[in-house]
């Protein structure tokens, strides 16, 4: 049975031989090359599948790269126009200023052009254009349980004459503070020493401002200057509006040539009651300031 033979197709050479009996060396070399063909390829394929995933790999990283360039483009064209508009916001800053300084130069020099002597203001009504303050001042019962009050009042009227040449304060019998007869020259000095004097009251008076008014116009008024008389008082015991109000006029007349001007304003102080002397004293103070080119105030509690 096993002595029949068959063909192996595909060798050169004819009919191999017997079954059992050796192919010889042709036959191994032939196969040897095909199984390195054999694993060839499955290299190659692995390398071909390693490349492809690689080749994924790259693409996907190239497509997030695209849209993180687009991205930027987009944010780089914002940027673009978020810096246009902060220069326009600043060429308009600019055109501001330019016309601001302009404008500050203009004003400069019209200010330069103006004159320097300045001009007569007023405080309350109270026209400030005078050159020399004098204060008459009531030391009766009354005004001095309102001293505090009195000194303060003095000090703010002297406050709005920041430039006068002198003052002086007397009580309403013609009674003077300080250095009587004659203006105190104006200065910080001087103003302090008046007002430290004017801590305690000084010789008490009569709630009449005739006297007071007379002596200041006779001893301090002169031709040729600014005055301003100020009445400080609560109210009048006299009984005689007429001669007191031609009293003062008569006494303003006697020393008012020369071209000078005398102004009297009045300064009516509150009192806990109302009484017929002080309505007086409100009534007489109105009619002799506005003889006098002065103002009445009356002041509250």
């Amino acid at each position: 049975r096993y002595g029949s033979a068959r063909c192996v197709p595909g060798w050169a050479g004819g009919v191999a031989g017997n079954v059992g009996e050796s192919s010889g060396p042709e036959s191994g070399t032939a196969l040897g090359e095909y199984g390195a063909m054999l694993l060839d390829l499955a290299e190659l394929t692995q390398t071909s599948d390693t490349l492809a995933t690689r080749l994924a790999a790259d693409q996907k990283r190239a497509d997030a790269l695209e849209d993180l360039l687009s991205a930027r483009k987009d944010a780089s064209g914002a940027l673009s126009d978020i810096v246009a508009q902060a220069r326009g916001d600043l060429d308009a800053v600019r055109a501001r200023i330019a016309t601001t300084e302009k404008a500050r130069s203009a004003v400069q020099a019209a200010v330069q052009r103006m004159p320097t002597e300045s001009k007569p203001t007023d405080y309350a009504g109270i026209p400030v254009d005078s050159e020399y303050v004098a204060f008459v001042v009531d030391t009766s019962g009354s005004m001095q349980a309102v001293w505090p009050r009195v000194r303060r009042e003095v000090t703010n009227v002297l406050s709005i004459y920041p430039e006068i040449r002198g003052f002086q304060i007397l009580n309403a019998s013609g009674a003077y503070l300080w250095k009587p007869g004659v203006w105190i020259k104006d200065g910080p000095g001087n103003r302090g020493v008046a007002k430290a004097r004017l801590g305690s009251v000084f010789a008490s008076s009569l709630s009449n401002p005739e006297p007071g008014i007379l002596a200041a116009v006779r001893d301090l008024y002169r031709p040729g200057i600014k005055m301003a008389i100020f009445v400080f008082g609560d109210d009048y015991q006299g009984t005689d509006y007429d001669n007191f109000l031609a009293s003062v006029r008569a006494g303003v007349d006697r020393h008012a040539s020369g071209g000078g001007a005398l102004r009297i304003h009045a300064f009516g102080f509150p009192s806990p009651e109302p009484s017929v002397q002080r309505a007086k004293y409100a009534t007489l103070m109105r009619e002799l300031t506005g003889r006098h080119d002065g103002a009445f105030l009356a002041l509250s509690r």
